[in-house]
């Protein structure tokens, strides 16, 4: 999407006048972040436990050798600060991967973005939950809201 930068612009106009009707929109899976300049050990799925992807995103992991992190920075409330969130607020379930944070022994590294070790890029996670997503005869849905 285009004006990310200038308030999610772009994606605004997408998600309020689809070029398809929207509730074919099987799911939204933002590749807009460029993770993987370090080994990861987990994944982070940010808004994903919001829907039924979450389950799409624990396979992807799982098939990689990956664990699933929370958000280690919830403050920062960067699920709702990047394109994902204006199909979220149209009823299209969303997912923004990125690599976490983990070290080989489970550790939350504080500069994990400096670390160093081999290089495994989030390409892959983030395409097979994709792909899951887009070809497995039950798409995903938005979960209840919890209060």
């Amino acid at each position: 999407m285009t004006g990310e930068e200038k308030g999610l612009q772009g994606s605004e106009y997408f998600a309020r006048h689809p070029t398809v009707p929207i509730r074919s929109i099987v799911a939204d899976v933002n590749l807009d972040f460029p993770t993987g300049w370090w080994e990861p050990h987990d994944m982070v799925a940010l808004g994903a436990e919001h829907s039924t992807l979450m389950n799409d995103v624990r396979a992807a992991a799982q098939a990689l050798g990956l664990g699933v992190s929370p958000d280690p920075e919830p403050e920062q409330v960067f699920f709702i600060r990047s394109d994902q969130y204006n199909f979220v607020k149209q009823g299209v379930p969303a997912v923004f991967p990125v690599a976490g944070r983990q070290d080989a022994e489970g550790k939350v590294e504080k500069n994990a973005r400096t670390a160093t070790g081999g290089r495994r890029t989030g390409t892959t996670s983030r395409a097979t939950s994709g792909t899951r997503s887009s070809t497995t005869r039950t798409w995903p849905r938005k979960c209840a809201p919890t209060s």
